[in-house]
């Protein structure tokens, strides 16, 4: 049965996977909160969710291959793995708000490397957005030092402008090394199952084996399941650049999450760096992107 042209659409995928997107950091405050290990965290998110899209791509006839597995590893890494690492280990101290935040970046990251390689052209407009964006990264981390007063949360922020940095590999990656034939539920299982892979040394290591996994674990690998499924197939139909706009509907709903369930205040000086970056979306969207 072919799928109904609007739930198919970019803008459509664009929205579903950034508001799922929004979730996840709430989601790892709320484990961080309750003592579950980082790895621990990561690992079972990965796990349920992997397993669930590869039943489904196995019932669909579309089995992981062994051509699929060097792709997998190597985006289950840099996509998922190392990310959120960092999202668990950032969001307790600089809340679930701001961690969402580094969800904008990703757009200009993906951009300024795929321009590097050539796989994009970069424009006037787009290098002004470019340009614009880290403005706005840069008043992001030091607006979170002046507000705080405390220097470490200047490492803090480092740490967590290193999630967007590596997403940006991983758009690109996925992109340019794309499997021929390969479907994007398959893809989408192995990339989710290599992390979980990546992450379980150390999931072992923080006590992954002992007690039944939090309800924000199955909470998130549920979402992951659903948000997966959109990002797969917005990937093969719109490319890096434009699926690395998640960032900007994840970043808005990851905000009013922190406030509405965590009380959070993000302050005139996070809302200026937000302003900034969202004029460097602008510029860069002013004109299409030509692969």
């Amino acid at each position: 049965m072919p799928k109904p042209a609007l739930l198919s659409s970019p803008p459509v995928l664009l929205l579903i996977t950034g508001s799922i997107l929004g979730t996840l950091a709430p989601l790892s405050r709320v484990a961080a909160g309750a003592g579950i290990p980082s790895a621990v965290f990561v690992f079972w998110t990965c796990l349920t969710a992997g397993l669930l899209l590869g039943a489904i791509a196995l019932l669909r006839g579309q089995p992981l291959q062994r051509q699929h597995l060097r792709y997998s590893l190597i985006a289950g890494l840099i996509s998922l793995g190392l990310p959120n690492l960092l999202i668990m280990v950032v969001v307790v101290p600089l809340g679930a708000g701001m961690t969402a935040l580094t969800y904008t970046l990703p757009p200009l990251f993906t951009l300024g490397l795929a321009a590097l390689i050539g796989y994009e052209r970069l424009t006037r407009w787009r290098s002004l957005g470019i340009l614009f964006g880290l403005a706005g990264a840069v008043t992001l981390v030091f607006s979170r030092f002046s507000l705080n007063g405390d220097s470490a949360q200047m490492l803090w922020m480092g740490l967590a402008l290193l999630i967007p940095v590596c997403l940006a590999i991983g758009n690109v990656y996925r992109s340019r090394s794309w499997p021929a034939g390969a479907a994007p539920l398959t893809l989408a299982a192995g990339m989710l199952l290599s992390a979980a892979l990546w992450v379980l040394p150390l999931g072992l290591y923080q006590g992954l084996l002992t007690g039944l996994p939090h309800w924000s674990v199955i909470a998130q690998g549920l979402a992951s399941t659903l948000m997966y499924v959109a990002f797969f197939a917005l990937q093969r139909a719109a490319g890096p650049v434009y699926l690395s706009q998640i960032g900007y509907v994840g970043a808005t709903m990851g905000v009013l999450a922190g406030v509405v369930a965590f009380g959070e205040r993000p302050g005139l000086p996070v809302a200026c760096g937000v302003a900034l970056i969202v004029c460097g979306m602008l510029c860069t969207n002013r004109r299409p992107a030509h692969p």
